[in-house]
């Protein structure tokens, strides 16, 4: 009778009464998250060919000697310290998209399930659920900074270049090649369990957003049916079967813009969607493959690193900053990147190029826009390429690393 969805029958008790507590779990999980450690850069001792191997075999975690840690990443800490170093721009960035908007999402989903009609009417829920699901993907900047952060930071020192300088005639710089019999010195950035208790409530919070928005769609579809049969008894005729309201309108914009569908020949518009269907496909993963930025990390004593990075470039060199990337953190800090910056974009546009071109059976239909929703929701390649723009900008002009005289001095 409130016409809430915690109340509505077309949801089923255990789940009405399920929803609000994990939404409240999420929110505590979330809120761990942010003050867990997600990252550490440290500079870290790597031995020569030698030394490599006189130890077990090369392995990154018994060869290397972390010997300094630089900074630690958490979300509160980590804002805290881009406005020390006045990155205030990247600063704000995290505290909306990381702070904010993950706790003002579940807060919003809690009070679309239970508030009654009166308060929050059916348009006005279908609209915050809509809103919440497709937008909630930027949750994920404070991931990708961070991850952009240790590629922009990520440098190796030759130190046996440092202690025999090369020849006037030589034009070998810092950057020494990690091959060669002298130990290195590196700057890695490693990921910590935060990073994955993190990105969990992030997907946590999605798939609740998914399980919300489709709980109000039959919502309406039960009030649509209950109010047509009652319309169809009062007249005397006989009930109609009545489709579900997520899958009408799928249905009639299928038979009328899908490749064959109502037989006539298709409107400018129509075939402009189709044609720019397919070059946004061919423009991103022409695109991934390009160059996306280049870094250049300058000391007072020469060029630290000069690298070129791509976007599907990022998913082969995250291993690498990694002390050890065999680590658990290390494989899902770039299972995450990949995919949500590379698999699932492509995925989503593939459903939209075969729902217009080629004519979807019926009873098909719901479940393939519901798939188009659910991978537009998740398609975090704009999250990523956002999240690239202001980290960069914000480095370009500004001092990454800030150390104080103790730390010169131990360095």
């Amino acid at each position: 009778r409130s016409g809430s969805l915690f109340a509505s029958k077309a949801v089923p008790r255990p789940l009405a009464v399920s929803v609000p507590f994990l939404l409240a779990a999420l929110a505590f999980f979330l809120l761990g998250a942010n003050y867990i450690q997600i990252a550490e850069t440290l500079v870290v001792l790597r031995p020569g060919a030698e030394g490599m191997q006189a130890g077990s075999g090369g392995s990154h975690s018994t060869a290397d000697t972390p010997i300094f840690k630089l900074n630690v990443y958490s979300l509160f800490y980590s804002i805290h310290m881009l406005r020390k170093m006045k990155l205030d721009v990247l600063a704000n960035v995290l505290v909306f998209f990381s702070g904010i908007l993950p706790y003002t999402k579940l807060g919003l989903m809690l009070l679309a399930w239970i508030l009654p009609r009166p308060i929050m009417p059916k348009t006005l829920r279908g609209n915050i659920l809509l809103a919440v699901d497709q937008f909630g993907k930027f949750s994920l900047v404070d991931i990708f900074v961070v991850q952009f952060i240790g590629a922009t930071l990520h440098a190796s020192v030759d130190i046996g270049q440092i202690l025999s300088p090369p020849a006037p005639g030589n034009s070998a710089g810092l950057s020494g090649s990690l091959a060669g019999k002298d130990p290195s010195a590196l700057l890695l950035t490693d990921f910590s369990v935060g990073f994955a208790s993190f990105v969990l409530a992030t997907v946590g919070s999605l798939v609740l957003g998914h399980i919300c928005l489709y709980c109000h769609t039959e919502d309406l579809a039960l009030q649509s049916a209950v109010r047509l049969r009652a319309h169809h008894q009062d007249k005397g005729d006989q009930p109609l079967e009545i489709m579900p309201a997520s899958s009408q309108a799928s249905v009639a914009d299928s038979e009328a813009h899908v490749s064959g569908g109502g037989g006539g020949a298709r409107s400018c518009r129509e075939r402009l969607v189709g044609i720019a269907l397919l070059v946004t496909l061919a423009m991103m993963l022409c695109g991934v493959f390009l160059r996306a930025y280049t870094v250049h990390l300058t000391t007072p004593f020469g060029t630290l690193t000069r690298a070129s990075y791509s976007i599907f470039g990022m998913a082969q060199f995250l291993p690498n900053l990694a002390a050890d990337p065999s680590s658990f953190s290390s494989w899902f800090g770039r299972i995450t990147y990949i995919v949500f910056a590379l698999v699932i974009t492509p995925c989503h546009l593939l459903i939209l190029i075969i729902f217009w071109f080629w004519r979807v059976p019926r009873r098909h239909v719901a479940a393939t826009a519901t798939m188009a929703r659910v991978l537009f929701a998740w398609s975090a390649l704009d999250v990523v390429v956002a999240s690239m723009v202001v980290t960069l900008l914000e480095l370009r002009t500004n001092e990454p690393l800030v150390l104080n005289g103790h730390q010169r001095d131990f360095l």
